[in-house]
């Protein structure tokens, strides 16, 4: 079972925090949704690594769900840890974070909010809630799942590959995104 703290984790003198980053990655055009609809997080620093397929998981976005009896003791318990009931909830490995340069804190930051946003039906639509209209919250996958040696193998053979690697392409020659 991995211990988990809470959100008064030492940053460290002029470090800015786990908030300080998000508020400000939040401003980005790419993350409108998270402050047109208010969306709010909470952080949650693992003590012990957590480990899948092989490889150390150094972050975690999860929507604050369960399901069935224990629905109401889970809310309750959030809401009395954190003050609040957040939209989700993003787990950080404690030795990376405090480790971590800035830029390296802000590039997984950006990477578990690129998670963030409105779900979407079958169609590609968002998805609000019919009697309040109100946002219904889902976890965004990942825009490339593909294997190094398949693509070494058979190049960009899909359209999401295929604009990866545009991406990289511009990247490589100096035309990142502010």
């Amino acid at each position: 079972m991995n211990s988990v703290m809470g959100q008064a984790v030492t940053e460290g003198p002029d470090r800015p925090t786990a908030h300080e980053i998000y508020e400000r990655l939040r401003g980005l055009p790419e993350f409108a949704q998270l402050r047109e609809y208010d969306a709010t997080v909470a952080f949650l620093f693992l003590r012990d690594p957590v480990f899948n397929n092989g490889k150390q998981v150094l972050g975690r976005c999860c929507l604050p769900r369960v399901q069935g009896t224990l629905f109401s003791v889970f809310v309750w318990a959030l809401e009395k840890a954190l003050g609040f009931m957040p939209t989700y909830i993003v787990l950080l490995d404690y030795d990376f974070w405090c480790a971590a340069t800035d830029m390296e804190r802000e590039i997984l930051l950006y990477h578990e909010m690129k998670h963030q946003g409105i779900a979407v039906d079958k169609e590609g639509e968002l998805r609000f809630n019919p009697e309040d209209g109100t946002p219904i919250w889902g976890i965004t996958p990942h825009d490339v799942e593909e294997f190094e040696e398949l693509v070494a193998r058979y190049g960009p053979h899909t359209a999401d590959l295929e604009r990866f690697r545009d991406t990289l392409v511009k990247h490589s020659r100096g035309k990142t995104r502010e």
